[in-house]
């Protein structure tokens, strides 16, 4: 016979796993039978399909495990991802880790004919409940493995085989595979009844009325009543048919079918103890007694080795339906996590992605069955400021992208944190409000470009795209006075802008004297009759404002009494009334001062705007939104998106500049086309207020601490499912429910951050 070969799957599950679809598993394992014609090879006839299922009881841990054929691994093994959705499957071993000579064996079959079920009720946990108790009368050196083989049958095979025992039962014939206690007491090496209940109450091992199923099998049905633990059934799977069996039995003469064996391994210092530990473990299982029950032999102990291999086979002396595989296949469901404190599924351990683990970012850990898995990933929006210094000093440290942090708050706290983590040399800072540093309010990576010898339409162009910046900056100097621009006063700016920002070296304060100034606007009109056709619309508007001497024939001045112009300087005034926003007005542009070559260069940027000089919150708004207009229009004018490098943004309470969030709101979609990373920390997804709908968009990743208030998880109930406000209560310290968006979908798993 041809071995096949086998992978095995470590289960664990997660707080909110259900089993009532586990026939489904057991129904793709069924569906993988093969004739014997069809399992003819080169080297032979190669064995029948088995599966194996093991439950590992240690001390205080419970661990679970599913072993396949590798050539039906990726169909099964799906079909368990899709029923038990949420828990994490993944390859490892079983540890072999059971010595040959200490460790005793038993077997469990059917007391009766196998046509007739055992319990299959859906609503109940057992023997898995049972099992568990194991865990806690188990000391260090002590360890039970229940192993089951289900092997394929042919179903017509077997409907032939029930129907034939049917008729046997029919007739009055009797069938019953019990072995005599005794008997087995005996091969064990006690003499009689009263050694074996000496050993097992010298020990106290487990509950008395636990053991009696097992130690006195012949006592009266209304004494196993009292003595074992009742099982709630439901009505119809307990309903007697006329023959007198109930209807499980029915169903499994014509069900899908296994040849089966449940083989019981334990081991530990103490032989006494080691051959009571079988004797619980068998006895877990008369839980499932029905029309049929479990019984438990002795086989010969010189099998063990070949059995921690999986090289054993289905018996016909227990053949079970898909039903009753489906109830030997458990795992605990949160209720029994927690009263057994299993420690592998404490905190709701997901695995996550591939791609969370082959990222270039370091963000935390997973830790996975003892084992830390490093989760990185370049994009984030994050629900907390914990990690904002962490991506962006592994951003550093990798040399994988420039960031770009945009501190408003206090004494920039959160930029001298960051920065304290990155060489000098890497660094530069813009410290709005230092008197020896003035930039200039202009868009200079853009200004930049507008050169004498540029082709008059790149002119053109340019100044557009710098005018479509300048329009929201100034349209966010707003006040409950003025509103915001009209019509009227938007054809006025955006002139005045196009006219003023095609001559290379151009500001903002330029515009602001192109508008106040009749010389200043006179001499930019000037200059761009050559680059813009004479009857353009431009010079209309901006004429129009012109204030002209009593004769008519010359200009003298400025209408400072048009509606329009009257609404833009009203808002100009809010930046002259700062001092330095008024210097900054009438600086020149410093072509050193250059995002594009910042970000090109993998550099940090830290704008710091300190709130002891910019009290006033919407004064530091003009400056957030001044340098994110920038930014923007620096990402846009880059011709190779795909290989120019990431910039990250870092915003912290971003809700504070309502002016910069309704900004980001409207461009963050096109972020990612740009090469724009975007991490944003807040207590309260509320507090986006007009970023809130964008930021809950399906692209959005977000890294939830316990700190983070329970309306955000409400909020982001179905895009951090599983997870629950259960689950965020119980995270540790430094603990985070990711929730990331991957080209593979989203994954939710539980991340320890860095400290």
């Amino acid at each position: 016979m041809v071995k096949r070969e086998y992978i095995t799957y470590k289960l664990i599950p997660d707080v909110n796993i259900k089993n009532n679809q586990n026939i489904s598993i057991v129904q793709s394992m069924a569906s993988t039978f093969l004739k014997p014609i069809e399992r003819v090879s080169p080297k032979g006839i190669i064995e029948p399909m088995k599966f194996y299922f093991d439950i590992e009881l240690t001390k205080d841990s419970a661990n679970f495990y599913l072993t396949v054929p590798t050539n039906v691994e990726e169909m099964v093994i799906n079909k368990a991802k899709t029923v038990w959705n949420k828990a994490n499957i993944h390859v490892e071993a079983l540890e072999n880790n059971f010595n040959i000579q200490t460790t005793e064996l038993a077997e469990l079959v059917l007391k009766d004919y196998t046509f007739k079920s055992l319990n299959t009720d859906k609503g109940d946990l057992f023997p898995l409940t049972n099992l568990l108790s194991m865990t806690k009368a188990l000391n260090e050196k002590e360890r039970v493995r229940v192993s089951i083989c289900l092997e394929p049958l042919k179903r017509t095979n077997w409907i032939d085989k029930a129907q034939a025992e049917y008729k046997d039962f029919k007739k009055g014939k009797k069938m019953d595979r019990t072995v005599k206690l005794s008997e087995q007491l005996t091969k064990w090496g006690f003499q009689g009844m009263e050694k074996g209940l000496e050993m097992y109450i010298n020990l106290q091992l487990l509950k008395f009325e636990v053991l009696f199923g097992v130690m006195f099998p012949e006592q009266t049905e209304e004494t196993k009543q009292e003595i074992l633990v009742n099982i709630q059934q439901s009505s119809s799977d307990n309903a007697l048919t006329l023959d007198g069996l109930n209807h499980q039995s029915t169903y499994k003469r014509t069900s899908e079918a296994f040849l089966s064996r449940i083989l019981i391994l334990s081991d530990g210092d103490n032989a006494e103890r080691t051959k009571m530990n079988l004797l619980a473990t068998a006895n877990a299982y008369k839980d499932l007694n029905a029309d049929n029950e479990l019984v438990m032999r002795l086989p010969n102990r010189k099998y063990i080795k070949e059995i921690i291999k999986h090289n054993f086979d289905g018996s016909y002396e227990l053949v079970v339906s898909d039903k009753e595989a489906s109830k030997l296949i458990q795992l605990p469901q949160i209720t029994l996590q927690k009263l057994y404190n299993l420690e592998n599924i404490e905190t709701r351990e997901v695995m996550p992605p591939k791609e969370a683990l082959t990222g270039k970012i370091r963000v935390g850990e997973v830790a996975l069955n003892s084992k830390n898995k490093k989760n990185r990933e370049e994009h984030f929006l994050k629900v907390n400021q914990e990690a904002a210094t962490e991506i962006a000093r592994q951003l550093r440290l990798r040399n994988l992208s420039g960031i770009i942090l945009i501190d408003f708050i206090e004494d920039n706290k959160l930029a001298k944190e960051v920065m304290a983590g990155i060489d000098a040399d890497k660094t530069v800072v813009v410290r709005i409000g230092d008197k020896g540093f003035i930039p200039a309010l202009a868009y200079n990576e853009v200004s930049k470009l507008i050169t004498e010898d540029l082709d008059n339409w790149m002119k053109i162009h340019y100044a557009s795209m710098i005018a479509e910046q300048v329009e929201y900056l100034v349209n966010s100097i707003t006040t409950t006075n003025t509103g915001e621009l009209t019509d009227p006063m938007v054809r006025l700016l955006n002139a005045a802008c196009r006219i003023t920002f095609v001559r290379p070296g151009a500001t903002l304060g330029d515009v602001f004297d192109t508008l106040l100034r009749h010389d200043k606007r006179q001499q930019a009109i000037n200059y761009a009759k050559s680059i813009y056709s004479d009857d353009s619309s431009l010079f209309y508007e901006l004429k129009s404002i012109d204030e002209y001497s009593k004769d008519g024939k010359k200009v003298v001045g400025t209408k400072t009494t048009n509606k329009s112009l009257e609404g833009i300087m009203s808002r100009f005034t809010q930046l002259t009334k700062v001092p330095f926003l008024e210097a900054m007005l009438k600086a020149d542009i410093d072509p050193s001062h250059d995002f594009d070559k910042w970000i090109q260069e993998g550099k940090s940027v830290f704008i710091m705007i300190p709130q002891n000089l910019f009290p006033n919150p919407k004064t530091r708004d003009i400056i957030t939104t001044y340098f994110m207009t920038r930014i923007w229009l620096t990402a846009q004018i880059r011709e190779d998106n795909t290989n120019s490098r990431l910039c990250n943004l870092i915003f912290d309470e971003v809700h504070q500049m309502p002016n910069t969030a309704s900004f980001i709101a409207e461009h963050v979609n096109e972020f990612r086309r740009h090469r724009l990373g975007l991490t944003i920390s807040c207590h309260y997804l509320g507090q986006f207020k007009s970023l809130e709908e964008a930021m809950l968009s399906k692209r959005t990743n977000y890294i939830i601490c316990q700190s983070t208030q329970k309306d955000n998880v409400k909020k982001l109930a179905e895009e951090i499912q599983p997870f629950t406000l259960d689950d965020l209560a119980n995270l540790k310290l430094h603990e985070a429910i990711c929730s990331i968006n991957y080209p593979s979908g989203r994954h939710n798993f539980i991340c320890k951050l860095s400290k």
